[in-house]
This record gives C-alpha cells, sequence and structure tokens, in this order.
C-alpha cells in the first residue's frame, strides 16, 4: 500500500485544516530503535531474530518503505532473501484520531501521517519537537541503547496532542523481534473534545513472491484478539523460504486514564485498568479502495466518516484471506470524550516472525506483554507467556519433561500446586478450568495431552491457547 492517506476529494477539509499548530512546529526528524544493541553492526554480531525500526517526530514509521529498519531481519542474518521487499516488513504506520461533531460522526477529520515521510499534507501531524529524544537519524550510527521518545506532535488545527515512546526489549532472555509502544494522548489546546476516534493504522508489506500480496488472519492470544499479516507465495516459487511463513501484527495491550492511575496505582487492576482486551480492528482492502473487500468506500480514502461509520458498526476482528495489498486499522478507543485535563495512556506490541507459524507469533506477542508488565511498568505478571504446557514457569519455549515431571509432582507425590506450579492457567493444558482454574482443574488429563503433544502425536496439533 503505497499511500493510503492522500489527497483525494479533500477541497473542503484542506480549508478547514488550514489553521497553524499550537506550540512551535519544527522540522521532520528521524530516528531508529533496535532490539539488539549489535543489529547494525555485522550480522555475526547479533546472536537471535532482532528487528529495528525507523520512527520520526510526526508519528510516522517505517519512512514510507526505506528498508532495512522496517521490522524486518536482514541487519540481523535471519533473513535469506535478496530482494529490496525482503528488507521491509512494514511498510509504514502512524497513530491517527478522528474527531466528530456527534456520535453519528458528522464532520468527521482524520489525521495521520501513514505514508508520509514529511508533515505537508493537511490531515499529517506536527511536530513540536518538545520534550522528545529523536534526531539520531536512520543506522548505521552510534547506536544509542534505550527507548527512543518522539515527543509532543499535534493535530493540524492543535486539538489533539500525542506523545510516543518506542521500547526496544535490549535485555530480554527471550525473543527480540518485538517492540512496546507506549502512547500519550491529550487535549492539545487545553479545551475537552467529544467523539474522539483514536488508533493506529498500519500497512504491514510481509515480504511475499508478489510484492506487498498479503493475506491476513484474526486470532485469540489469550490475553486479547488480534488481526495479523502474512506473507504469501505463488506456484511454483523459488523463494528462499515459504513466506507463509513470515508474520506480524500491531496487538493492543492496554487503556489507562488519569484518573484509574490515581484510583489504582500502576500495577493494581490488571485485567480492567490495563485493559487485557484488543480493540476493535478493522481491515482496509487498498487495492479497490475498499472495506474488508467488499463495500467500497466513497469518496475515495481517506475518507474520516468512512473510518468512522464502520469502526461503530463493525467493532470486530476481521480479516481478509485473499492475497491482495492490505492494511489493518486497529482502534484504541472509539466516540470518546476528552476532557480538558484527562490523559489516555495506550501501549501496543509491535512483532514480526521471519519464519515459523501464528502460534510463534502468539508467543512472542505473550512474552512482550509479560516483558512490557514486569519492566516498564515495573509491576508482577501473574504468568509468564500465556503458554500451556509450562507448568514449571521456565519461560515462552516449548514444553519440556521438565513440564510433565511438575504437574505429576503437584497432582500426585507432594499433593498440592502451591509452591510449585506458578501459573495455574498455564498448566491447566486442555483449559478446563477456563479463565480462572484451581487446583482441582489440574488433572491426569492435562498430563497425558501433554505426553502425547511431547512423545506421540507431537506438536502438529498444538496445544490450547490460554483463556485468562
Amino acid at each position: 500500500m503505497r499511500f493510503v492517506c492522500r489527497l483525494m476529494g479533500w477541497s473542503l477539509i484542506t480549508l478547514l485544516w488550514t489553521a497553524p499548530a499550537s506550540g512551535d512546529p519544527v522540522a521532520v526528524e528521524w530516528d531508529t530503535i533496535a532490539t539488539h544493541p549489535n543489529l547494525y553492526d555485522d550480522p555475526g554480531a547479533v546472536d537471535r531474530e532482532s528487528v529495528g525500526l525507523i520512527v520520526s517526530n510526526h508519528g510516522e514509521m517505517g519512512h514510507a518503505g526505506l528498508g532495512g529498519a522496517n521490522m524486518d531481519f536482514v541487519a540481523s542474518g535471519f533473513e535469506c532473501g535478496t530482494r529490496p521487499e525482503d528488507a521491509v516488513y512494514l511498510y509504514s504506520g502512524s497513530p491517527y484520531v478522528i474527531l466528530a461533531d456527534d456520535s453519528y460522526g458528522a464532520n468527521a477529520l482524520l489525521t495521520c501521517s501513514y505514508g508520509q515521510i514529511d508533515d505537508t499534507r493537511p490531515y499529517s501531524w506536527v511536530p513540536t519537537g518538545e520534550p522528545g529524544s529523536i534526531g539520531g537519524g536512520f543506522t548505521p550510527c552510534p547506536y544509542r541503547p534505550g527507548p527512543i521518545t518522539l515527543g509532543k506532535f499535534l493535530s493540524r488545527n492543535g486539538a489533539i496532542a500525542m506523545e510516543r515512546t518506542y521500547h526496544p526489549p535490549l535485555y530480554s532472555d527471550g525473543a527480540r523481534n518485538f517492540i512496546i509502544v507506549e502512547t500519550k494522548l491529550y487535549s492539545g489546546d487545553g479545551q475537552p473534545h467529544n467523539h474522539l476516534t483514536a488508533g493506529s493504522v498500519m500497512d504491514w508489506n510481509i515480504p511475499s513472491d508478489s510484492a506487498n500480496m498479503n493475506t491476513s488472519g484474526d486470532t485469540w492470544d489469550g490475553w486479547g484478539g488480534f488481526v495479523y499479516m502474512q506473507g504469501t507465495d505463488t506456484a511454483m516459487s523459488e523463494a528462499c523460504q515459504p513466506n507463509v511463513g513470515r508474520f506480524a501484527a500491531e496487538v493492543f495491550g492496554g487503556v489507562a486514564t488519569v484518573a484509574e492511575f490515581a484510583a489504582f496505582g500502576r500495577c493494581a487492576n490488571g485485567s480492567e485498568y490495563w485493559s487485557c482486551w484488543s480493540g476493535s480492528q478493522k481491515l482496509l482492502r487498498d487495492t479497490n479502495l475498499a472495506r474488508d473487500g467488499v463495500t467500497v468506500i466513497d469518496p475515495p480514502q481517506p475518507d474520516a466518516r468512512a473510518w468512522w461509520d464502520d469502526i461503530g458498526a463493525n467493532p470486530e476482528l476481521h480479516s481478509n484471506t485473499t492475497a491482495e495489498d492490505q492494511a489493518i486499522w486497529l482502534t484504541y478507543i472509539y466516540n470518546y470524550y476528552l476532557g480538558a485535563q484527562d490523559t489516555l495512556w495506550f501501549w501496543s506490541v509491535l512483532a514480526a516472525v521471519p519464519d515459523g507459524t501464528v502460534h510463534d507469533l502468539q508467543s512472542v506477542v505473550s512474552e512482550a506483554k509479560v516483558w512490557c508488565t514486569e519492566v516498564i511498568r515495573e509491576c508482577q505478571a501473574d504468568c509468564q507467556f500465556c503458554r500451556t504446557g509450562n507448568a514449571n514457569g521456565m519461560g515462552g519455549d516449548e514444553p519440556t519433561i521438565g513440564d510433565i515431571s511438575t504437574l505429576i509432582d503437584a497432582k500426585f507425590i507432594t499433593g498440592t500446586c502451591d509452591g510449585i506450579i506458578q501459573c495455574l492457567e498455564e498448566a491447566d493444558v486442555n483449559q478446563s478450568g477456563g479463565s480462572g482454574p484451581t487446583c482441582d482443574d489440574i488433572t491426569i488429563s492435562d498430563i497425558a495431552m501433554l505426553i502425547d503433544y511431547l512423545f506421540i502425536t507431537g506438536p502438529s496439533l498444538g496445544l490450547p491457547l490460554c483463556n485468562h
């Protein structure tokens, strides 16, 4: 998708959006976040799948397909392809907001920097340069470990302000093919704003035999549902690997308000305060300017009213198995009243898998959410990676005979789960206890299922996903 937010049918909106933004606009700058400190050194210095992402102070990420810093695996040495297309997983992405006059979306106005390497469009975010830590440019350059903060950027009329911070898991012991995105949203002009919709739009161009032609699917990862993008293959392909093994997604992690911070603190009320559910995710089929591959967008995109109507009418997960150019609109909030002094914090996961399965992507996402809880929020996650079969709490890898021994010990030797099983949701292999299992739900059936998975049928059928 080479340009979703293009200027088509926008003469009236252009007039409405020519008011200058409050604050002091600054030039668009770029920086590159990486999940390994040696990612852009010699590939041999990187010991696992790692990714980098170029981001800007006007909200765009991916630099419209720059290549090599696009959630791809070229720099880490895990990419076998040599085409320019193999150096891009995320072509372009941006946070977006839609402001409307009423709940029906009247006079809806869209702000996003999707596909834009500058801020000249009448609907793009405007950088202000405060506070921010951006400015390193594209690698190779001296690596700056730690998070990158975009600083404050504004909608063109100054009504809505955003700040973003990208957190790389530089010191995690597991996968490094994810980045945590923390987004702060508040009033830019000190006034309340009703009928606000906000989220993120992502154009994943997963490497495929035919460039940009992806399929998408939706799945449940145990913490919430999400839509993912997948590469595609053509008949008699001689590519270096099956592209159907390539995946990527942005997964919603949670939301908090000022009031919730004050009432519950940073770690309390984890299931609601950080909202372990997914926002609405809308799939755009760009090829014929249609939503969900069916309804033609009229007038052509970007039509804020079209997105408003579609999100409101179809607030569930949507995917499209047709191989074509697709993008995902992930909705954080819909038709929200933003008080003059209110602030919303959102966090989401950007994740990619170079050669694996949907289950591998789910495992990366689950690990990323735990890492965010424990490292960024500095809270204790109740369970590890939402990996059924992980009875001994040893992490997000494949279950082993050690997990079987732990289950046998808890049920038939020691006779209690206390102090032996850290996470009942993961030890309840068949998920018979639902979202809140007790030790009574851990039975011989769970042991038998794990034995079958490891030594008889094998992992081809997989294990159930966590329900918590």
